[in-house]
């Protein structure tokens, strides 16, 4: 038993290490304007529902409602978006009590993709609003673990959506906590491929915790 709590510890840590590793890499890569965008016609339901199962063992913690129309499509980074929705969903799991219900909506209003990402828990204190989106910002809270956040998750999710071309802002929830995010859903086509932004497919990626 000792050794099997051992074992699953070293997992979740190695994970952690790995998804932390992951955002600082794409973060500083598009904050430079290293990152080529390898525009595809993205479904965002679908690449939800693929960011969903990085989320691991917390899913059974965390009921979470995925509801994005089929109309929401855009032309996108596909492997962004999946980490867009790892991260705010993962973020949401990390500094919500267990049992706290997560939604994701999708819906399309003219040439825009207006998602939400909410959730029934605490919410963000004041104080931490005004510098959510900037890098190590971190909230404090008495959930386990997340005091080792180094705070890069909506740093990340910010600098994506801007590379877009879009926008992404806070609300209160009442209660709980709802991220809001404009994409355009317009666009061509690019075939080229990303050599840039980070080697391995987003289907690889884990799950990161941190605001």
């Amino acid at each position: 038993d000792q050794q099997r709590s051992l074992a699953a510890s070293i997992r979740q840590e190695s994970l952690w290490l790995r998804a932390t590793v992951e955002n600082l890499l794409s973060l500083t890569r598009l904050d430079e304007g290293a990152v080529h965008l390898n525009r595809q016609e993205v479904e965002l339901q679908e690449a939800a529902v693929q960011a969903l199962q990085h989320t691991g063992t917390r899913q059974t913690d965390h009921p979470v409602t995925i509801d994005i129309d089929p109309d929401c499509t855009g032309f996108l980074d596909g492997r962004l978006m999946v980490q867009l929705f790892v991260n705010l969903i993962g973020n949401a799991m990390a500094h919500t009590p267990a049992q706290t219900a997560i939604t994701v909506t999708g819906r399309k209003q003219g040439d825009q993709v207006v998602l939400e990402v909410a959730d029934d828990g605490p919410g963000i204190p004041k104080e931490v609003r005004e510098h959510l989106f900037e890098p190590f910002c971190r909230k404090s809270t008495t959930i386990a673990d997340s005091c080792r956040s180094m705070g890069l998750g909506l740093s990340l999710v910010h600098s994506i959506v801007e590379a877009h071309g879009g926008s992404i802002s806070y609300r209160d929830n009442a209660p709980g906590a709802c991220f809001c995010i404009k994409l355009p859903c317009t666009g061509e086509t690019d075939e080229a491929i990303d050599t840039e932004c980070g080697r391995r497919c987003a289907d690889d990626q884990p799950a990161a915790d941190g605001v």
